[in-house]
């Protein structure tokens, strides 16, 4: 998993395939699980919640992902996207 210059997040596997998770939306509220062919296979809507003090996401998709491992490696960039985005890594280093 890296990031490009595009602000892409690019899974690469073992096995050659390729994968690319982007920002979609209004702000960059939505994030997209795209194949090589552009097309789309997961879209993640993240929505904050004030009383806990964190991310739910509603997963949405046309065919049901072979491996939920996939969904939660979508769920993990897409709060890796968040968090260096929002400034909260700035001090890291």
């Amino acid at each position: 998993m890296k990031m490009n210059w595009r602000g892409h997040i690019v899974f690469a596997f073992q096995d050659g395939r390729e994968f690319v998770l982007k920002a979609k939306g209004l702000f960059n509220s939505q994030f997209v699980i795209e194949s090589k062919d552009e097309e789309m296979l997961i879209q993640f809507n993240p929505q904050f919640n004030w009383k806990k003090f964190q991310y739910n996401y509603d997963i949405s998709y046309d065919e049901k992902p072979q491996d939920i491992l996939f969904v939660l490696l979508g769920v993990y960039a897409s709060n890796y996207f968040i968090a260096s985005m929002s400034g909260a890594m700035a001090g890291m280093a």
